[in-house]
């Protein structure tokens, strides 16, 4: 993965945002947090572009829902992640 490195792992939210504003450490974020956070303040975005870094995700509902949740991937794109 990281050849000579370490890695945090840190399951709370908060205390994670903590320790990427006031630390060094590097940190790994979606396009969909970077969409929805906006830009890191002294921090620069190096977007990983190879084919592992890509994640499927799947939805399963019932059939009687299929109106609901009939989205393709520009839906979820255009969704104004700012605002949430």
């Amino acid at each position: 993965m990281l050849p000579g490195s370490s890695l945090l792992k840190q399951k709370d939210v908060l205390t994670f945002n903590e320790l990427v504003q006031f630390s060094t450490l590097l940190n790994f974020r979606s396009n969909i947090t970077i969409l929805q956070e906006g830009e890191e303040e002294n921090r620069v975005s190096i977007p990983v572009s190879n084919d592992e870094a890509h994640v499927t995700f799947y939805l399963i509902y019932k059939k009687a829902m299929k109106n609901i949740f009939h989205i393709s991937s520009k839906d979820i794109q255009d969704i104004p992640w700012k605002d949430i």
